[in-house]
């Protein structure tokens, strides 16, 4: 379920509404109350641009049990847009919590299942991004990525061949909601090559 707030240009009425949105993220988790704690979290979270949420969640749900932390994170993940700056306070993150099987869509355990025990994983990416966790087992997402992609052309693209292990504590979770093929991991890199046609 992807949770959305309706969109209203007045910036007024944006601040007002955040606002609310922040007085009930703090009662909800005054109220230890996990159903509760979720659901503001989902609004909190939803309440900014795809270009500012993960700062959002890293906020939101960094000190969050898994049984919270999972759920509310899975799901925003894929609307998250520019994060490569964050990339690298992420696997702190994700080692705290533990894994993310448990609480992965069944599109996202099948895809697992679907793995080999080694995975091939590509990157495409400006040069001083090249340690990120966002990967992918399709090369050609890859290429697209580092030609641009969603954005702004690198100034020095490249693409990343890395490989982690299935069941290592440093392979995240996975996440095809973008049919994007995407691994969140930290692999181990075996070759960085200048994207072709740069």
């Amino acid at each position: 379920m992807t949770y959305r707030l309706p969109y209203d240009p007045s910036p007024a009425r944006q601040r007002r509404v955040a606002a609310k949105v922040a007085n009930r993220w703090s009662r909800a988790k005054k109220s230890g109350d996990k159903d509760r704690i979720i659901r503001a979290a989902h609004e909190c979270i939803s309440f900014c641009s795809s270009e500012q949420r993960l700062k959002r969640m890293i906020r939101a749900l960094a000190d969050q049990p898994p049984k919270i932390f999972w759920p509310v994170w899975l799901n925003h993940w894929s609307h998250v847009d520019y994060s490569s700056e964050y990339h690298r306070c992420l696997p702190s993150i994700f080692e705290r919590q533990g894994s993310a099987l448990p609480y992965m869509s069944d599109e996202a355990r099948a895809m697992f299942d679907s793995l080999p025990d080694v995975v091939t994983v590509y990157r495409g990416c400006d040069e001083a991004f090249k340690d990120g966790v966002s990967w992918t087992t399709n090369r050609e997402r890859a290429e697209y990525f580092a030609a641009g992609g969603r954005y702004v052309r690198p100034s020095r693209p490249v693409i990343v061949t890395g490989r982690i292990e299935k069941y290592s504590p440093h392979f995240y979770y996975c996440d095809n909601t973008r049919r994007e093929a995407e691994i969140v991991c930290t692999p181990t890199i075996d070759k960085v090559n200048p994207e072709i046609g740069s």
